[in-house]
C-alpha cells in the first residue's frame, strides 16, 4: 500500500509543483522585466559568452560556469528546435527554472542512496523531503532569476548522489563543474572525499570498534585498506588540486572580482545562523524525535558551555558585510535589522536559540 501512496504523492506532487512553479515564473517574468539585483552583472556576461565575445566583469566574483550552462542550453535549444536566445533575460532565467524543476527528483535520488534502511516509509519520506527542499523560500526565489544558487545546488546534489553510488570519478568531475559555478563548492568535494574514505574504512575493517578511533598501526598494517583508500582519493585529489592551483593563480584570494568587498573572514556566529535557519525550515522533521530527547546533568553542562561560547563569539566575532546593510532587496537585510540587530541586546538573546537549534 505504501509504495502506491508514494507513487500517487510523487505524481500529484510533481504536477502541482510544476504548475505552481510555472505560474510563479510567469509572474516574475511579467513583473520583473529588467535584470534584478546581481542579474545586472550575470546577464551581460552570459550574453557576451553566447555571442562568442566574452570579457570578465571585474565586479563578478564567481567563475563563468553559470554562463557556460546558458551556452549549453542555447546549443541544446538549437539542436531541438527550441526558441532559445541567451541574450534574452527570459531564456537565461529558464536555466535556473529548469534546476528548480528537477531538484525534488534529484533530492529523491540522493536520499535513495542514504535512506535505504528507513523501512517502508523511505520512498514517501524522500518524495516529501524533495518537494520541501525545492520550495525553501530563499532557494525557490532564485529559481526564477538568473543566479548561481539553483545551478550550484543542483550540481552539488548530483555530485553527492554519484558519490553515494560509489561513482567517485564522476562525482569529482561534477564537483569540479560545481566549483566553476561557485568556487566555495570545494567544501562539498572535500566532504565527499572524507565521507567516502570513512565509509571505505568501515567496510574494509568491519571487526574494528569504530565507536573509538582504531590505532594507526592497526590500519597501517593492512595494505589492502590503503590501496582501497588511495583508489578513492585518486578520484578527488585532482579536483582539489585544481582548486588549490586556482587560489595560487588568483593571488591567494577566493573571489575572482570585487575582491575588496569579498575578503575571507572568520565569522563564528554564522554557524548559529545556519542552525537556526535549518531548524526554522526543517522543524517538521524533528517532531518524531522530540519526545525521545533527554538532557541529563552532563547535557546541561554542555549546553551551558556552548551558550557561553556562543555569547563570546557573538560579542567578539560578529561580522556584518557592508552589502548586508546597504541592499534592502535581500532577505537578510530585514532579518538583520528587525531580528538579529533589532536592539543592542537581541543578538545575545538569540544565542540560546542557536544552541537549542544545534
Amino acid at each position: 500500500m505504501l509504495p502506491l501512496v508514494s507513487l500517487v504523492v510523487q505524481v500529484l506532487g510533481g504536477v502541482s509543483f510544476a504548475r505552481y512553479a510555472t505560474y510563479a515564473k510567469q509572474l516574475v517574468d511579467t513583473a520583473v522585466t529588467a535584470p534584478y539585483m546581481d542579474e545586472i552583472f550575470h546577464v551581460p556576461q552570459a550574453a557576451q559568452l553566447c555571442r562568442g565575445a566574452w570579457a570578465p566583469d571585474p565586479k563578478v566574483t564567481t567563475p563563468p560556469g553559470l554562463y557556460w550552462l546558458a551556452l549549453l542550453y542555447q546549443r541544446l535549444g538549437t539542436v531541438l528546435g527550441w526558441d532559445v536566445d541567451c541574450t534574452r533575460l527570459e531564456s537565461l532565467r529558464t536555466v535556473s527554472f529548469a534546476g528548480v524543476m528537477v531538484l525534488p527528483f534529484l533530492t529523491d535520488m540522493c536520499l535513495n542512496q542514504t535512506l535505504v534502511s528507513l523501512s517502508a516509509y523511505a520512498p514517501l519520506y524522500r518524495t516529501l523531503v524533495g518537494f520541501a527542499i525545492a520550495t525553501i523560500p530563499p532557494l525557490f526565489f532564485f529559481g526564477f532569476l538568473y543566479y548561481t544558487d539553483v545551478a550550484s545546488t543542483v550540481l552539488v546534489y548530483t555530485a553527492l548522489t554519484l558519490a553515494d553510488a560509489h561513482q567517485h570519478f564522476f562525482a569529482s568531475v561534477v564537483g569540479l563543474i560545481a566549483m566553476t559555478v561557485r568556487q566555495n563548492n570545494v567544501v562539498w568535494v572535500a566532504f565527499m572525499l572524507g565521507q567516502a574514505l570513512l565509509a571505505e574504512l568501515r567496510r574494509q575493517t568491519p571487526n574494528l570498534a569504530w565507536s573509538r578511533v582504531p590505532p594507526l598501526s592497526t590500519l597501517l598494517a593492512q595494505r589492502r585498506v590503503w590501496l582501497a583508500l588511495a583508489e578513492i582519493a585518486a578520484a578527488y585529489v585532482p579536483t582539489l588540486a585544481a582548486f588549490a592551483a586556482f587560489v595560487v593563480w588568483n593571488g591567494g584570494e577566493l573571489a575572482l572580482g570585487d575582491k575588496a568587498h569579498h575578503q575571507l573572514a572568520v565569522h563564528v556566529p554564522q554557524l548559529g545562523y545556519f542552525f537556526a535557519f535549518a531548524t526554522f525550515f526543517g522543524w517538521p522533521a524533528l517532531l518524531p524525535v522530540l519526545g525521545r530527547v533527554r538532557v541529563g546533568r552532563r547535557g546541561l553542562l554542555a549546553l551551558g558551555a556552548l551558550t557561553l561560547a556562543g555569547l563570546v563569539a557573538v560579542h567578539a566575532a560578529t561580522y556584518v558585510h557592508p552589502f548586508l546593510l546597504a541592499d534592502n532587496r535581500h532577505y537578510m537585510f530585514y532579518v538583520w535589522r528587525r531580528v538579529i540587530n533589532a536592539a543592542p541586546w537581541t543578538r545575545y538573546a538569540l544565542v540560546p536559540l542557536y544552541v537549542a537549534s544545534h
